[in-house]
């Protein structure tokens, strides 16, 4: 069942790809959520480890966290009129190292199939690199798992799927809040294709979106296994300046995707799509 599914997501045109990243499919499960609102914020910047005993917090959804390299923090929102008005998010930044990333692992290996992983971001512009990234990938199921499947958004608008940069679009810039949402589909012969979806929140319907086909991860992720998300905070040489921020992490997959939910999904796109054309108006 689980290839019929994918086969079928394969062949579907780019909108509907889209709207299914918008619209959860009957089944789904979610194996990571996190808004960050139920930890203790860090008084400064300063390194602080406590995702690493107390992820996850009441109302949360995971495995566990794992500080990877540099510092990361739960702090206050930079800047709530943006779009997202959370009070405190996840920060990293202004750092002696190049990178400061945290894992956030699932509860158990999951596989791509069906997978959709949404996550909202904030580069800051303090300093002065353009290159400057918040970076989100898939991580590998090894002992020490290193990140494979990658997006990059950096401040200066360039996006990057899967070390690919992407010339036709652009993402917001600096000192905006931006919601990024892609979803993989498993195709026959273990290829994957992939749609996603980029959101302004501070701005009312817009966004730009996509699709990669065809993609080989199997090599990456042990025949589609995968087992935590990792959440970078990275500066290409400015250490000092660089601060970014992450919010509402979240990961849902469909263990035994069917044909039924698949059809039920796109079925209700078009009412989705009209509920929001009435709420916006």
């Amino acid at each position: 069942m689980r290839h019929i599914t994918a086969v079928a997501l394969s062949r579907l045109t780019k909108s509907v790809l889209i709207g299914i990243l918008a619209t959860p499919l009957a089944g789904y499960a979610i194996v990571l959520s996190t808004d960050f609102q139920d930890y203790q914020a860090a008084d400064t910047d300063d390194l602080t480890y406590g995702l690493v005993t107390t992820f996850p917090s009441t109302g949360d959804i995971g495995g566990f966290y794992k500080l990877k390299s540099g510092q990361q923090w739960v702090g206050q929102n930079p800047d709530a009129t943006k779009g997202n008005t959370s009070s405190q998010v996840l920060g990293g930044g202004d750092q002696t190292v190049n990178s400061n990333a945290g894992d956030f692992y699932f509860p158990d290996y999951e596989y791509l199939d069906g997978m959709t992983v949404k996550f909202d971001f904030y580069n800051s512009r303090d300093g002065t690199n353009e290159n400057d990234s918040v970076r989100v990938s898939m991580l590998n199921i090894d002992e020490d798992p290193e990140p494979s499947f990658e997006i990059r958004n950096d401040r200066e608008g360039s996006i990057f799927i899967g070390g690919v940069k992407q010339t036709a679009v652009t993402n917001f810039g600096a000192n905006t809040w931006q919601s990024f949402t892609f979803s993989f589909a498993r195709g026959s012969g273990g290829l994957y294709d992939m749609a996603w979806e980029l959101q302004n929140l501070d701005a009312v319907e817009t966004s730009v979106s996509g699709t990669v086909l065809d993609l080989d991860l199997d090599e990456d992720f042990n025949a589609g296994f995968t087992n935590g998300l990792r959440v970078d905070f990275f500066d290409q040489n400015d250490g000092t300046n660089h601060k970014a921020y992450a919010d509402n992490l979240l990961v849902t997959v469909v263990p035994e995707p069917s044909a039924a939910a698949l059809l039920i999904g796109v079925a209700s796109l078009g009412l989705v799509f009209r509920r929001r054309s009435v709420r916006r108006a």
